[in-house]
């Protein structure tokens, strides 16, 4: 587990990312720009990186099973 300064620096850290992963898929929604979907991915994937991070192992593991459980399995083009 982490110290708290580092806790706060983490969630700060956490908390940027995700206003710029907004500002991104608002870009990319308002534009239907691909290039700035893809800039949002690589936000979410640095978002990421950075709570887990923060987390022991077993816990990040727990909760990405649970994600995945949870989550639908979006259709494609193709597939429909």
């Amino acid at each position: 587990m982490v110290e708290n300064d580092t806790l706060d620096q983490t969630l700060q850290a956490a908390r940027r990312l995700m206003i710029d992963l907004g500002r991104h898929v608002d870009l990319a929604a308002d534009g239907r720009d691909v290039a700035e979907l893809g800039r949002a991915w690589v936000r979410a994937a640095e978002l990421e990186r950075v709570l887990r991070e923060a987390l022991p192992a077993d816990v990040t593991a727990e909760a990405r099973a649970a994600v995945e459980a949870a989550t639908p399995v979006p259709r494609t083009r193709k597939g429909r």
